[in-house]
């Protein structure tokens, strides 16, 4: 089978593709539809929370019109109990109690019971809230019901004569007048613990006449994904089957180049399995192209290693550059201030090298900067580094040194430049040496200072070290 007709063959892919596309739009078309379902009870309950609000609305209402009665006011300081009673059935239902309450928690009346009166609230929480408060709010119990206790403190002449509560009955008729034209049944939690109810929506259990609904579209989606990740799954298989016979190469070299990319595999290793392909696979379309990618990987590694010691090191002394040399110096100073360790840097230079490029001409300086490099690389330490910082100037960078060491190692290296002699010329250097303190804001603040002491060092007649 040629290259072209194993083309053809995974133009199968398309249709998974398209396998792929109605997935997802069946996914998209039952999540809309389960969302639809839960907006719908999400506006139910809306639905609901505005009819309690509606009812406490009322409620509220009702409390401000008997408690301005001047009647019920005066009745109050009389302990007239027909009065009170009379008018409270003016606002009584079926499904609400109605209390008045002296200030001693004595019971006056109650409007839905008027033949039972003269216990007392005095052990009752919600008593000593509406007590306190002068107001209450509060889902608890009453009577040995239920309900939603709202309460207010009538005032007569600006003094309080007594308390009205009004008991909303949490029972089956109220949570049905709930539920009417909505999509729940509703029902109330058990073992509710009173303290922790703030309001009637923390009691109400909703269940819901569309979670049949929704499981049975559930299930309908599982049902289509599954048949359509059956019809994946064999189309898969055969298109592996496929590739297995005939595309088993590209495969390997696939793996080998996405290794590469992954840094699992070095390039002398690309370049052996790269090789191994075309060697294993002569009259395979595939030769000439795994032939070109291990000719490229050769020439990538050629270039790979010239580039990286070009950017790091000077090609004339063969010392580190000073790109190399700035972020080891960068390193060392980071490490110091975070970890209190100790380091120093010496800044030194050719003494009057101009002069010895202007008289013997740059050949012959080039062959002192190539010595001077040399003398220096091979009397530092290996934990130190060194580099040819611009022109004749270096820079060293020594670890774990303080000034006193690093005094040391520049008159040692002073010593072995004074006796450099090419061709009879000697030569001499200057040295600037500083160690690492916590006060220096960076690493440009300390070369700063190091350059200074060469200067320093210059200016007191060179061939001397200061630090």
């Amino acid at each position: 089978m040629n290259l072209y007709t194993k083309i053809f063959v995974t133009a199968l892919i398309p249709l998974i593709i398209i396998i792929s596309i109605s997935f997802i739009q069946i996914d998209h078309v039952i999540n809309n539809q389960i969302k639809n379902f839960y907006k719908k009870e999400l506006k139910d309950k809306s639905i609901i929370s505005n009819k309690i609000n509606e009812i406490i609305k009322q409620i509220y209402v009702n409390l401000n019109i008997i408690s301005s009665v001047y009647e019920v006011k005066d009745a109050f300081r009389f302990n007239d109990n027909d009065l009170l009673t009379i008018w409270g059935k003016k606002f009584l239902d079926s499904q609400k109690m109605i209390f008045f309450v002296d200030l001693n928690a004595v019971v006056l009346s109650r409007a839905h019971d008027e033949f039972k009166f003269s216990d007392t609230l005095i052990n009752k929480d919600f008593y000593k809230i509406l007590k306190t408060n002068g107001v209450l709010h509060k889902i608890d119990y009453i009577d040995n019901t239920l309900c939603l206790i709202i309460g207010k403190k009538v005032l007569q002449y600006g003094k309080s004569v007594g308390f009205i509560l009004i008991a909303q009955e949490i029972k089956s008729n109220f949570l049905e007048n709930l539920e009417n034209g909505t999509l729940f049944n509703l029902s109330v939690k058990k073992n509710i613990d009173i303290n922790k109810i703030e309001k009637i929506e923390d009691i109400l259990i909703y269940n819901s006449l569309l979670d049949k609904d929704i499981e049975a579209t559930k299930k309908l989606r599982e049902f289509l994904f599954f048949s359509l990740l059956s019809l994946v799954i064999f189309l898969s298989i055969l298109l592996f089957i496929i590739i297995k016979k005939h595309l088993k190469p590209y495969i390997k070299l696939t793996e080998i180049l996405s290794s590469f990319s992954n840094n699992k595999i070095s390039l002398i290793q690309l370049r052996k399995d790269v090789k191994q392909i075309y060697k294993t696979n002569v009259m395979h379309e595939i030769n000439s192209i795994a032939k070109a990618i291990q000719s490229m990987a050769i020439q990538v590694q050629k270039d790979k290693i010239k580039l990286e010691r070009l950017s790091q090191i000077d090609q004339l002394t063969q010392v580190y550059n000073r790109r190399k040399i700035d972020s080891i110096f960068s390193l060392k100073f980071e490490e110091a201030r975070r970890y209190n360790t100790i380091f120093s840097i010496i800044i030194l230079d050719i003494d009057y090298f101009k002069a010895i490029n202007d008289k013997y001409g740059h050949d012959m300086g080039d062959k002192v900067l190539v010595e001077f490099a040399r003398i220096l690389r091979t009397n530092i330490r290996v934990t130190d580094y060194i580099a040819r910082f611009g022109g004749e100037e270096f820079l060293i960078v020594c670890t774990r040194t303080n000034a006193a060491e690093c005094k040391k190692l520049c008159e040692k290296l002073r010593d072995k430049i004074r006796n450099i002699n090419i061709n009879g010329l000697k030569i001499s250097s200057s040295f600037g040496y500083v160690e690492y303190d916590s006060n220096f804001t960076s690493k440009d603040h300390m070369f700063k200072i190091a350059d200074n002491f060469l200067y320093e060092a210059k200016n007191s007649g060179r061939d001397c070290i200061k630090g």
